[in-house]
């Protein structure tokens, strides 16, 4: 579509010419289909409040930096700050390098400098008396800061920034506009075009295009060799350093409607314009075509933009009047709620068909494009040019050219109180109020028949407002521009006004707008795609929508939930009363069973792959198998707990899951797990989509079972953004759609998941407490001041107050504390000495930012100060030689006493050596007899190597004798082995061992039918009365022992344990089978059979049993236990070695660990590959 445009020209002639004509031919912008809108967070200024914020920056620490009318404002998404400055500031900019803001504003320009302590305090550049005017814009080269207004540009030197050069406007000629391109600033003057500037002064550049008249709203560099520049004109140009090319852009007809005011570059060819009047533009400036419109009708909180800035992670800032608004266009969610034609809150979002279905408590939408503009019809006065002045002598003519430059002076006060109009205007609308722009009628005089049309009625407009969910689709205000230039000059004869009747197109900025679907008008709770249509629960029956056609299918059904199944002709329906199976035949649902004879309440059904069903009730679910093409067999499961505690089902990878308020459950074997996802210590949500996916909230993690295979696992940390979720789709392109908190639609994108990598650091802000604040770069600190507080900041704009914070002091605690949202580090007393402080930060996405250390020092006081010891040192020596030299005439004393009464002890003390040592040698002699006993029941190197060829048994007693001790046994095919541990160690133990191998002859020669579980109870029996043990409280002597049967012609392994578990081994991947809880002996608790572990091996699998000695062992450089963690790594590790060769690796690295201590406990160790 063509478009045609008259642009504004101006010649140097006496009388200034204004020649407005304008034919629009509309070219609607992009339209962006169903993308959504960019996420927005919403900032209000209550904290700071009476500020309007005109600039916007950010400061090395990513602290983000505004001008308010109370001053310059700090905000680092946890904290705002205020910080004092001589008068309204106007103008923000913080240094590249240095931590500096730089600050201008009406009658001041300075900068606020970091202190030592975090803070920021202001130094002035101006002079007191120094005629400054508003300064409202600040730049930046490599070797300048540029202060600009209209009376005055201050250039400071950025190494020594009170050597200023500073430039004033004739009385004629002023400033209008200044931009930065390839580190050379240049200046707009009235009437004389681009100037270069430097500190010699300015010089003249010639261009294309004049831009004398015009004011240069923005420049912006762009690339290498470009900058983008905005005229208060609303036209952009490119600018390479010496001409100036237009910038075409799609939208340029509502940019022209809306008055830009300024710009930010975002990424690559992406640049922001805002305006006064229609929000912000984003585009794309090499294609022109638009990006996003963002303004009322798309969520943002007001038209008229104040300023515009951006922050390191590309986030958008703008101010309004009520407050800042953030705009992430990389952030992958698009929010869907501002799109018109929404009634009530929102219940559920389903996607079929490609088309997007939101249901309410007040019916069901669809989002479709909408096509509408509104045409507005407005008058604009013109001055036409009076005659041309007669010839004038020269002095005339140079007046008559000072009389040019004072009418473009007068110009160029016309638009700035123009575009001040335009803002008056639009803070004066309510902003939710319903306004009507009054009919412009101007009557015509004679002259202006011969010249001009009538001047039409400009028919009013009306503005919705908004309600709920409700956004304005059609925004309409009346506006009506007038471009008045008028000159008076003496002796020329008066300018005559024409009218000239345009027409305006206001551009409507959302393309398109849910649609009520029929007359439904029912709240919808659910919306469920099965096959080719979406099943609609409600509170007075089931629907379905076919091409976006609603129909009841069953009527008077108070319906609870719908569950679909793998065939999308079978459904299952939950009510207020049981739960129905339906299927789709020849396009009716039929009801093909009934499953009230369950007789309690149904809250969820859930299918297998063999159609077995299963429904949940209160605490209970059932299982029902069919039996013979009918439903017989039912089978339930309890979950044992104190209240009722609805069942909802998922089958999740065939795997029966069970959601219940106190955990998560899962079905293996007929037997019912329950998961560790869970904490029963923090808060958890469960989100059940109707796209048969659950998603566990647990504090600030979220966990997702699926079945999906398009789904990105990276999607679940952005649903902590949102609050109060009441609805979770997934649709076919992996795409998340989130209801939240009743009233907002967002999508998580799922290809732009992963390519969202914002930065995001920690900083220290300040240390300080109720005294003080403290220097930051040198943490030593006085032993009075130790109670201290250290102020994090990790900034993060996303989500308000989501980050967290741990710390770990290196020197006073042992590890990581718990995360906790304070940034405030508060350590009521710390002791003397040296510490370092390790910090870190995560944000709401659960990224976690790098360590930051800080060395602190807290001093001694002045009594552990290093003169006060040295004096007091020297008193005690001299204290203390007195005592020596009293107590060496002492000794000396006593010395001759004491030698004579050595004598005759040294004689007895011989003798009774001599005793003690005959009587040791006996006692030694005797217990390695018993050692050789030991050894002798214990079964030989021969019978182990033929029964067992691959084993290796590591064997390690403590003392001489052990109380651990292993056996085994063959019969026929089946071997019977054991690694037992009897209570004590040494002699004690021995005994009880060989207690133990006898009881093991005894049963295995008398049992029939081996079980290991059986031997194990007979074990205990046999203990327990050969060692009266019968009441609680008697001798609590016993062993625990693992007991294996190992069959190799059937290739099995029967596993009982007492307090031993067994490891297997098998394709590299480690399965442990948990002993029971009972000693062999008497026991504290409620006595049971052991259980039988029934196992299936295969060649190759490793069998490992043994004793605790291993894993209590106390060894390695702190000093703590080996356990039973420490054991399976190791295992796994060698287990594809020989089985020498691993009791090899075992012993040597158990002689490692115990490096420096001693053995604390017998130990033995048994492996085998079958």
């Amino acid at each position: 579509m063509k478009t045609t445009r008259l642009k504004l020209s101006v010649s140097h002639k006496p009388a200034l010419l204004i020649k407005l004509l304008l034919l629009l031919q509309v070219t609607g912008f992009q339209s962006h289909a169903q993308d959504g809108e960019p996420f927005m967070n919403h900032f209000k200024l209550d904290n700071v409040s009476g500020n309007k914020i005109s600039s916007i920056s950010e400061d090395l620490e990513n602290a983000m930096i505004f001008s308010g009318n109370t001053g310059i404002i700090t905000f680092d998404s946890e904290e705002w700050q205020i910080y004092s400055v001589p008068n309204i500031p106007m103008a923000v900019a913080s240094d590249s390098i240095l931590p500096l803001i730089y600050v201008g504003g009406r009658g001041f320009y300075g900068y606020l400098l970091k202190t030592e302590t975090g803070t920021y305090e202001y130094h002035p550049l101006s002079d007191q008396n120094e005629k400054t005017g508003d300064i409202y814009q600040i730049y930046q080269t490599s070797k300048h800061v540029i202060f600009y207004g209209d009376e005055l540009i201050a250039m400071a030197d950025r190494k020594e920034l009170f050597n200023i050069t500073r430039f004033r406007p004739d009385s004629v000629n002023i400033f209008s506009g200044i931009l930065v391109f390839m580190d050379n600033p240049y200046v707009n003057i009235l009437g004389k075009g681009i100037h270069e500037l430097n500190v010699n002064g300015l010089a003249q550049i010639e261009t294309r295009i004049d831009f004398s008249y015009s004011e240069i709203l923005f420049g912006i560099e762009y690339g290498d060799s470009n900058a983008l520049i905005g005229l208060d004109n609303n036209t952009t140009y490119w600018f390479n350093g010496n001409n100036f090319y237009e910038v075409e852009l799609e939208d340029q007809d509502y940019l022209e409607e809306s008055f830009l005011e300024d710009a930010a570059w975002l990424e690559n060819n992406v640049f922001a314009l805002s305006t006064i009047l229609g929000g912000c533009m984003i585009v794309d400036v090499v294609t022109g075509k638009t990006v996003n419109i963002l303004n009322y009708q798309t969520g943002l909180p007001d038209d008229e933009i104040y300023a515009i800035g951006k922050d390191n992670n590309h986030g958008l800032w703008l101010s309004h009047q009520y407050g800042l608004t953030r705009v992430d266009v990389r952030l992958p969610i698009q929010s869907y709620e501002n799109y018109p034609g929404l009634e009530g809150n929102l219940t559920a979002v389903a996607i079929l068909d490609s088309i997007i279905y939101v249901s309410t408590n007040e019916g069901i939408f669809y989002l479709e494009e909408k096509k509408d503009y509104l045409e507005e019809e407005i008058v604009v006065r013109v001055k036409t040019p009076p005659p041309p002045p007669p010839v004038k002598p020269e002095p005339e003519i140079k007046e008559t050219a000072e009389e040019e430059q004072l009418n473009a002076r007068d110009l160029r006060k016309a638009k700035r109180d123009a575009r001040k109009a335009a803002r008056n205007q639009q803070e004066d609308e309510p902003a939710e109020e319903e306004t009507q722009a009054s009919q412009t009628e101007e009557k015509k005089t004679a002259s202006e028949t011969a010249e001009g049309e009538q001047a039409d009625k400009e028919e009013p407009a009306e503005k919705e407002k908004p309600r709920g969910l409700k956004s304005l689709f059609q925004r309409k205000s009346q506006r009506i521009k007038e471009t008045v230039a008028e000159e008076e000059v003496s002796q020329t004869p008066a300018s005559r006004t024409r009218y000239i009747k345009q027409k305006i197109y206001s551009l409507q900025s959302i393309s398109h707008e849910f649609t009520r679907l029929g007359d439904f008008e029912e709240k919808a709770k659910d919306l469920i795609p099965v096959g080719d249509r979406i099943l609609i629960s409600t509170n007075e029956g089931l629907y379905e929508l076919v091409d976006k056609e609603l129909r009841i299918i069953r009527h008077g059904w108070y319906v609870e939930g719908i569950f679909p199944t793998r065939d999308p002709q079978r459904i299952y329906v939950v009510t207020d009363e049981t739960a129905y199976q339906l299927v789709l035949e020849d396009g009716e649902w039929r009801t093909t069973r009934d499953f009230s004879y369950v007789g309690e309440e149904i809250y969820s059904v859930c299918e297998e792959r063999d159609s077995t069903i299963w429904l949940g009730c209160d605490n209970r679910s059932y299982r029902i198998r069919p039996l013979n093409n009918a439903f017989t067999d039912i089978e339930s499961f309890d979950f044992h707990e104190n209240y009722y505690d609805p069942v909802t089902m998922r089958n999740i990878r065939d795997t029966i899951f069970f959601f219940l308020s106190s955990g998560i459950y899962y079905n293996e074997n007929d037997s019912i797990f329950k998961t560790e996802y869970l904490d029963e210590n923090t808060p958890s949500r469960i989100h059940l989509s109707t796209c048969a996916i659950a998603w566990v909230q647990t504090g600030d993690r979220w966990i997702s079972f699926r079945n999906q295979e398009n789904y990105n696992e990276d999607i679940d940390r952005y649903l902590n953004l949102f609050e109060n979720i009441s609805d979770l789709f997934l649709d076919p392109d992996g795409n998340v759609w989130v209801v939240s908190e009743n009233s907002f639609l967002h999508k998580i994108n799922h290809d732009k998941v992963n390519n969202y990598k914002p930065g995001f650091e920690l900083y220290l802000k300040s240390v300080f407490n109720d005294e003080k604040n403290y220097l930051l770069d040198q943490l030593n600190f006085d032993y009075y001041d130790r109670s201290l507080v250290f102020n994090l900041s990790a900034p993060f704009y996303l989500k308000d107050n989501s980050t967290s914070y741990q710390v770990f002091a290196e020197g006073m605690s042992d590890g990581w504390s718990d995360w906790d949202q304070s940034g405030e580090l508060g350590f009521p007393v710390l002791p003397m000495g040296k510490y370092t402080l390790h910090v870190r930060a995560r944000n709401v996405l659960g990224q976690v930012t790098r360590v930051q250390s800080y060395p602190i020092v807290i001093k001694p006081p002045w009594w552990l100060s290093l003169p006060f010891l040295i004096a007091a040192g020297i008193l005690l020596i001299a204290f203390v030689i007195g005592i020596i030299r009293w107590r060496v005439k002492k000794l000396k004393r006593d010395k001759a006493i004491l030698e004579e009464k050595v004598k005759q002890r040294t004689a007895e003390i011989q003798r009774q050596k001599d005793e003690i040592s005959e009587q040791k040698k006996e006692i030694m002699d005797s217990i390695h007899y018993a050692q050789r006993i030991q050894k002798a029941v214990l079964p030989s190197d021969l019978k182990v190597e033929q029964e067992l060829p691959e084993h290796f048994i590591l064997y390690l007693p403590r003392d001489i004798v052990s109380g651990d001790f292993y056996w085994m046994y063959t019969i026929d095919s089946r071997i019977i082995f054991a690694a037992a541990d009897c209570t004590g160690h040494g002699v004690p133990g021995a005994f009880m061992s060989m207690l133990g191998v006898s009881f093991l002859n005894e049963i295995v020669s008398k049992t029939k039918r081996l079980n290991a579980a059986r031997m194990l109870d007979d074990l205990r029996t046999s203990v327990k009365e050969t060692l009266s043990q019968s009441e609680e409280g008697e001798s609590k002597d016993g062993m625990d022992i693992a007991l294996c049967i190992f069959d190799r012609e059937k290739m099995t392994l029967q596993y009982a344990g007492a307090y031993n578990p067994l490891y297997l081994i098998r394709n590299g991947e480690l399965t442990e089978y948990k002993a029971d809880r009972m000693p062999i002996g008497i026991h504290g608790g409620e006595e049971s059979e052991f259980k039988n572990h029934n196992i299936k091996v295969q060649p190759g699998d490793c069998i490992y049993i043994f004793s605790d000695g291993i894993q209590d062992q106390i060894g390695g450089p702190k000093g703590k236990k080996f356990l039973s963690k420490s054991l399976k790594l190791l295992i796994c590790e060698v287990h594809n070695q020989p089985m020498p060769k691993q009791k090899e690796i075992l012993y040597q690295n158990l002689q490692q660990w115990m490096k420096g201590f001693q053995q604390v406990d017998d130990i033995i160790l048994m492996g085998m590959r079958v």
